[in-house]
């Protein structure tokens, strides 16, 4: 996790080999404890992930917060055309 000055905030020791959703939503669970109202989280799949957000436990409290997600205008181009519809 790295805020917008590249500063490392928290890291995850990601165990598989691969990216799992857990470590994102571990981050998620943080961040909430942390910081107050009205923050964003930047995210490459933030389409899909906002979903697993407002399905998880923490979707409440996220919502209470006014949290947000975000992701980069480059995420765009390379996934799909309705994501691209959607959030640009």
């Amino acid at each position: 996790s790295v805020c917008c000055h590249g500063l490392i905030l928290w890291l995850a020791d990601m165990v598989r080999g691969r990216e799992l959703v857990k470590y994102a939503l571990a981050m998620v669970g943080m961040a909430l404890e942390v910081f107050g109202n009205d923050w964003i989280m930047g995210y490459d799949i933030r389409c899909s992930f906002s979903q697993t957000i407002k399905s998880s436990s923490l979707a409440p409290q996220f919502d209470k917060r006014n949290c947000r997600t975000c992701v980069n205008a480059f995420h765009g181009y390379s996934h799909n055309f309705l994501c691209e519809l959607m959030l640009y």
